[in-house]
């Protein structure tokens, strides 16, 4: 073999006896259930060669690196090039078993009964491929609504199921099975033209290392002691190759190894190499220019549009050339946006009188390229907008710059983002961006986007209230800056302005927030004791509700609109939230909370759930279900899990007290409450004298007596001693009679 030759897969057996995959190469890796997008790309990439006409140019499939061994019988032995290599053969055997031509492809890929290609990585790869080609195919199915080839091989009597445990084989034959999904309706005479030297489909560049006087061992440090390149080196190595005709190419690909590549060495995250955050970045910026297009709207998307979109957001799968270059992925323009972007990150980092707007870039920048999350792409794709808008940076960039993104990030962090409506604000976001360098005289007459209505109103009276008194703008970003809260404050903003004159009050906003921020500081709202929640209801119902009888305590939880929108930023635009501040002063938060609840007095389901926190820690996921009268507490997020009802469970654990005790003045020997789940109501089982068992239940506002669990049965009298005992136990509920 010549020293760079072109040559078919096949065509390599009439030069050497065996093709090997030496030691120290990695397991076969396009088989692997992490690299369906790789692997599919590549079949496809192969059936389109094999279905084109003999006119057409042949599909060459870059370089392949090797020495052969010149003993008897030869070797190639390979450094460069098993994915592709394992690939194709497995391609030809499946072929020609399907086609009936087992014959001839034992005839030039097996000798005296061996794989002509083999893994010599481990024992179990080379006797997997040994009697792969060994065992006829004659009992395999390849109709399309055939059992997978990989099932049929595994259940073949040739076949040892410890070979499974081998990646190798495993991701052998996963590629076989998706080679019989791409290959099973194929009709043509595919192996002959896959064979055939007179029509080459297929090729390779080989380059015999050894004819250069290269060794082995020299490869191996060049190539990262035999590991494939990254896919960001690939996608760089492609990138650079599709601007070639570009005129700001060379400084492009100076910047893609320089300075830029500085910039993401700094990021250091954590787990995720340089390489893997540097293709991220470009495969998300595809995604946000993808989306923002005029001809994309959340009305039009098809489910190409959705996956493609999936593909770039996740940023989890390999490079695929094919795909990019069928998208027009990355065109000039697109490249050219890219540029102005990352250079001003690059800059901004580097500008000593920028510290703040270099530091928000950052942080976007990071969130970017760490996360999928579709509110995290909006904002920074609210940073790139800013960036494109900028006719030249000025002097005030970056006051502009931090005054956009509050903006904008408030919008953002009231919505809930899915991929419609994404598309959606991108475009409205899109329509702002000409404006961001005069946002606050723009905003006076500025149309009100649809997307945006419910924040608009309010993001408008914060710009009237600094343009007013520049002074507001620290005290309302300090304010929107509350994890609960996320820019929307509207009930702080409602409290301090005067129901008499209408006016807004900034001593008394800055005073509420003060007194907000240590009431909603976290040590207070995940306490074990529930204080917050306990003092609220010692005022009234604060709770808020979530759909069909439910209502929250609200949790701390508060990273997605939904949680907040569920949570204590809904609590603070009740006015009993408001009540509750009058009672904070100067004095520790936690004791005024406590004076609340010693204080209690309110009657009623409030007061039991006051005087009982442990029915709030009950409910994991913060929740009760208010059916009339009676209160469910919940384990989960409905009652198709266990629960309880409030009033018996706090009768039982005040009779049980008090025999506990030794103080209870009737015959009652035992009393414990009953959980349920379902349809089922939860029942209080009380043990009489002369052991008599009675069930009581807790409805329309009073405690009835059944004579057996079942709710449907009859219902018994109650004790004559009953309603006295209720008005002593349960002061905070009317007695019965």
């Amino acid at each position: 073999m010549s020293q760079q030759e072109i040559i078919t897969f096949a065509g390599i057996f009439s030069l050497v006896d065996f093709i090997e995959i030496p030691v120290i190469q990695r397991d076969y890796a396009q088989g692997r259930q992490s690299a369906q997008e790789i692997r599919q790309q590549f079949l496809h990439t192969l059936e389109q060669a094999l279905h084109q006409d003999a006119r057409s140019e042949p599909l060459v499939l870059d370089f392949i690196y090797g020495s052969i061994v010149e003993e008897n019988p030869a070797r190639l032995s390979v450094l460069d090039g098993q994915q592709r290599l394992t690939t194709l053969f497995l391609l030809h055997w499946f072929l020609a078993a399907k086609e009936g031509e087992h014959q001839a492809f034992c005839q030039r890929f097996t000798l005296n009964g061996k794989s002509r290609f083999s893994y010599k990585t481990r024992t179990s790869a080379t006797e997997f491929f040994d009697a792969l080609v060994s065992a006829s195919p004659e009992h395999y199915q390849f109709a399309p609504d055939a059992a997978p080839i990989d099932k049929q091989l595994i259940d073949s009597h040739w076949f040892y199921l410890s070979w499974r445990q081998d990646p190798t084989v495993a991701s052998c034959l996963t590629m076989l099975r998706a080679i019989q999904q791409r290959f099973t309706a194929a009709t043509d005479n595919l192996f002959q033209r896959l064979c055939s030297e007179d029509d080459k489909r297929i090729v390779f560049h080989y380059l015999n290392l050894r004819s250069f006087g290269l060794s082995d061992d020299l490869y191996i440090k060049m190539n990262a002691r035999g590991k494939a390149l990254t896919e960001f080196e690939n996608f760089k190595a492609w990138l650079c190759g599709r601007i070639g005709g570009w005129s700001e190419a060379e400084t492009f690909s100076q910047k893609l190894d320089g300075r830029w590549t500085d910039l993401f060495w700094q990021l250091k995250v954590k787990e995720l190499s340089f390489d893997t955050l540097y293709l991220r970045f470009f495969m998300r910026m595809a995604f946000l220019l993808e989306c923002g297009r005029g001809d994309k709207s959340a009305s039009t998307l098809e489910e190409g549009d959705t996956a493609w979109f999936s593909l770039l957001r996740d940023a989890q799968g390999a490079f695929s050339p094919l795909e990019f270059e069928q998208r027009h992925a990355f065109a000039v323009e697109d490249l050219e946006k890219i540029r102005r972007v990352l250079d001003y990150i690059y800059v901004a980092q580097t500008a000593p009188d920028a510290e703040g707007a270099a530091s928000a870039a950052r942080a976007l920048l990071i969130d970017f390229v760490t996360s999928s999350d579709y509110l995290v792409q909006a904002r920074f794709c609210a940073l790139v907008l800013f960036i494109l808008a900028q006719a030249k940076p000025g002097d005030d960039a970056a006051l502009h710059q931090q005054r956009w993104l509050r903006f904008t990030g408030n919008l953002l962090n009231t919505l809930e983002l899915n991929a419609k409506n994404f598309i959606r604000a991108l475009a409205a976001l899109k329509a702002m961006a000409p404006h961001a360098h005069e946002l606050y005289v723009w905003l006076e007459h500025a149309p009100v986007p649809a997307i945006f209505k419910d924040q608009w109103q309010e993001e408008r009276l914060k710009v009237e209230l600094i343009q007013q008194d520049p002074a507001w703008e620290a005290a309302l970003i300090r304010a929107e800056r509350h994890p609960c809260l996320q820019g929307r404050i509207r009930g702080l903003l409602n409290l301090a302005c005067s129901s008499k004159h209408g006016r807004y009050s900034l001593k008394e906003f800055i005073a509420l927030t003060d007194k907000t921020l240590r009431v909603l500081d976290k040590a207070i709202i995940e306490h074990e004791e529930h204080l917050l929640e306990r003092a609220l209801l010692t005022l009234g119902d604060y709770l808020v509700p979530v759909g069909y009888n439910r209502f929250t305590f609200c949790r701390s939880a508060n990273h997605s609109w939904r949680e907040r929108s569920r949570g204590w930023m809904r609590v603070v635009e009740k006015p009993i939230f408001g009540e509750l501040l009058t009672h904070i002063g100067k004095k520790e938060v936690l004791k005024t909370l406590q004076n609340l609840i010693d204080q209690v007095d309110c009657g009623g389901w409030r007061e039991l759930i006051v005087k009982y926190p442990q029915v709030i820690s009950y409910a994991k996921e913060r929740l009760l279900d208010k059916e009339d009268e009676k209160i469910y507490l919940l384990s989960k997020s409905t009652r198709r899990a266990y629960f309880f009802e409030l009033h018996g469970y706090v009768l039982a654990e005040r009779l049980q007290q008090r025999l506990e005790n030794g103080d209870l003045p009737v015959p009652i020997k035992a009393a414990e409450h009953r959980w349920t789940y379902g349809d089922d109501e939860p029942w209080l089982e009380l043990t009489l004298d002369k052991e008599q068992v009675r069930y009581l239940y807790y409805s329309e506002g009073k405690f009835q007596f059944w004579k057996y669990e079942d709710s449907e049965s009859k219902k018994a009298p109650q004790p004559r001693y009953f309603p006295a005992l209720l008005e002593e136990l349960m002061p905070e509920i009317y007695a019965v009679d």
